[in-house]
């Protein structure tokens, strides 16, 4: 019943209560007596900005707006001819419960879109269907006739397109393509702020600048002509603009206001949340994916690993894997694999190894131009282990390189790492093997024996043979190291070819003992080691030193060459020196081999120090002394040599034979003498 208004002069008979909320349809809220329920001849409430009334036929209308969205009609059968203004404002206030509990239920209609949309974002993965729903939930609390875009920006673009949209509108919208700062949308992308447009030269100005092309799309898919009032709402992901809502209103007089712009808004903060969540889960679908994947890729190498197929076989796979043109170049055994590759990176393996130093990592080339064909983009993958390079996995792109691609070749690399280094661990026990063998060889006294342990050698008994031994020295750690003399033991044999026959060749921790011969003139087989060993040591950045026995064809010519081989590298130990040396040229250095070094240095002093002592007094007895024994004890040799008369000589050899207590006369001191400056001598050296 009517409300508040029983004793109303008004309100008398029958009687009903309207509401409009839309500006264009009318509810029946509460009818007392016969009358019909038809709100066909109300007027549009859109028209009606105050308070007023009508008298028809049979009836009275009575109009009472409340606010810029609520009209309250009332239709009374009465006799009153007029009403002043005095009625008009009690029955106004009378009638407010009305309005009161219209708008709470619009509110709460309100509300619930939004909890709704709210419960979408949190139970939906379809990020498509979820803005659409959102953006329809959003036109659904607008009162008004209108229709809603949702613009995404995308980066690979640089545009905004069409994500989302809601009402009658063209598909024709969908090839629209709008830059930041284009039109309406792109400003208020650029802006990062809302708008509300509800004058048309507004509306103009800021619309005026698209593009011709977005300007015909436009007008095929909607009668931008239409419009009446606008909103603009950009949408944030984590404080940066995404999207922009923009939502049109049709009518004769533009409609929409602050309150719906800010309404909007929320509804804006839900698409943020939507993108930001639908992101969230394809991070997560894309790790899980991944993970998988990678699971996958290493159970499928691995056993190829385990059924020893092979480094050629496991890089195959994984060019399969990868879909791309894969090139394998195991830098240990200095092979590639395909090996008709070869040469078609532009790479040699010293440049890889040159890479790895610089770039410590993957890394981008550009191949060599093959004809007139621009060389390709490589992908340059290290193969790894214990921050040695083993290898290089050689990529050859037309694009970029996919997240499961990169993962395939990472997997690939760590099973290639662990491939060569199970390959290393068994030279190594071959190497052990070998070096028993050589040993037993060495001390075989049995001739029998000896040939026996040749044979498994692999010697050839009709040659003459030479030991040689390198030492490797390097700051890096010792498992790198390792790799290290795998590389030089495995270039070595490749290096010296057919024609030099290296039947023993075995590493032990830094050294390596290398067996040569061959059916060349000897010269020949050393000058061709000495060029490898120097090639190797500029190639590898390492320091080499080798010591080398003579050429035997005896029983005991391997424990002979052995020897001397071990001497010579000694002899370099002891010097400090980095070099090639063969025993034969150590010369009288041989009787010192075995001494230690501060023995000898001990063994110069107590000539020289005494004479030093004395060079205060000008007469340079040292010097003097090393050119008179390097002169065969000639006086008038040595002056010359030293630019000073004989009698100056004879002077200071009397001056050295009394701070020594020992006569030049004496073959014991003499021979004494002469050793002290040879080994001074040899010491600049």
């Amino acid at each position: 019943m009517y409300r508040n208004m029983g004793n109303s002069r008004i309100i008398q008979g029958k009687y009903e209560i309207w509401i409009s909320q839309s500006f264009k349809y009318w509810a029946l809220l509460e009818s007392r007596g016969g009358l019909e329920p038809d709100a066909s001849e109300f007027a549009n409430p859109f028209e009606i900005s105050h308070a007023y009334w009508e008298k028809k036929a049979e009836y009275m209308l009575v109009y009472l707006p409340y606010s810029i969205h609520t009209v309250i009609a009332v239709r009374i059968q009465t006799e009153l001819l007029e009403l002043t203004e005095d009625d008009l404002f009690h029955l106004s206030t009378g009638l407010y419960p009305y309005y009161s509990e219209a708008s709470l239920k619009q509110q709460e209609v309100k509300l619930n879109k939004m909890m709704e949309s709210i419960r979408e974002v949190t139970q939906s993965v379809n990020l498509d269907e979820l803005l659409s729903k959102i953006l329809t939930n959003a036109l659904s609390v607008i009162p008004y006739e209108t229709i809603g875009v949702l613009w995404m920006y995308d980066p690979a673009l640089g545009r905004l397109k069409v994500r989302a949209k809601a009402g009658e509108i063209g598909k024709e919208m969908l090839k629209m393509a709008i830059k930041p700062d284009e039109g309406m949308i792109g400003k208020t992308f650029r802006r990062g702020t809302p708008k509300l447009y509800r004058d048309f030269d507004e509306i103009l100005i800021d619309f005026g600048d698209m593009t011709a092309e977005n300007v015909e799309h436009l007008t095929h898919a909607y009668d931008f002509m239409q419009s009446k009032s606008i909103v603009t709402v950009p949408i944030l992901v984590h404080n940066k603009p995404e999207c922009v809502l923009i939502v049109y209103q049709t009518g004769k007089k533009p409609l929409l206001t602050e309150q719906d712009m800010q309404l909007l808004q929320g509804f804006a903060d839900q698409v943020s949340i939507a993108i930001t969540n639908a992101r969230l889960i394809e991070d997560l679908r894309r790790q899980n994916l991944e993970l998988r994947r990678r699971d996958e890729i290493h159970a499928s190498l691995v056993k190829l690993s385990l059924q020893n197929k092979g480094a050629a076989s496991i890089a195959s796979e994984l060019s399969k894997m990868i879909g791309l043109p894969l090139i394998y170049v195991d830098l240990l055994e200095n092979k590639w694999h395909p090996e008709r590759k070869r040469g078609a990176s532009g790479l040699s393996g010293e440049e890889l190894l040159r890479l790895y130093a610089r770039e410590q990592g993957p890394s981008y080339r550009q191949a060599e131009e093959s004809g007139n064909s621009p060389g390709k983009k490589l992908f340059c993958y290290p193969v790894v282990a214990s921050s040695a390079c083993l290898g290089y996995l050689l990529v050859e792109l037309t694009g970029g390189l996919d997240s499961l691609q990169q993962i395939a070749i990472e997997q690939g690399a760590s099973v290639l790492a662990l491939e060569l280094l199970r390959k290393q661990s068994l030279s190594e026990f071959y190497y052990k093997k070998t070096q028993d063998t050589f040993l037993e060889l060495l001390h075989a006294k049995n001739p029998d024996v000896w040939r026996e342990k040749a044979d498994l050698l692999g010697i050839d008994t009709s040659l003459p043979l030479m030991v040689a031994v390198s030492e490797l020295s390097s700051p890096a750690p010792s498992a790198e190291l390792n790799l290290h003399v795998y590389r030089f033991v495995v270039d070595l044999r490749e290096a010296l070819g057919q024609q030099i026959l290296v039947p023993v060749i075995f590493a032990s921790g830094n050294k390596v003992t290398i067996v040569l011969q061959s059916r060349k003139n000897e010269a020949v087989v050393l000058k061709r080691f000495r060029s490898f060993l120097g090639s190797w040591e500029q190639y590898s950045n390492l320091r080499i030193r080798t010591g080398a026995g003579s050429f035997f064809g005896d029983l005991h010519a391997a424990g002979s060459s052995h020897g001397e081989a071990d001497k010579a590298l000694s002899y370099l130990a002891a010097r400090g020196s980095y070099a090639f040396m063969l025993y034969s040229d150590i010369g009288l250095n041989r009787l010192f081999i075995r001494h230690p070094k501060e023995e000898l240095e001990a063994f110069v002093r107590e000539i020289f120090e005494p004479l030093q002592q004395a060079k205060s007094q000008g007469t340079g007895l040292a010097d003097t002394l090393l050119t008179y024994m390097a002169s065969d004890r000639s006086a008038s040799l040595a002056a010359d040599k030293l630019h000073i008369h004989i009698n100056t000589l004879y002077l200071r050899l009397r001056k050295i034979e009394d701070l020594l207590g020992l006569s030049f006369d004496d073959p014991e001191n003499v021979l004494r003498i002469q050793l002290a400056c040879y080994l001074k001598q040899s010491s600049r050296e």
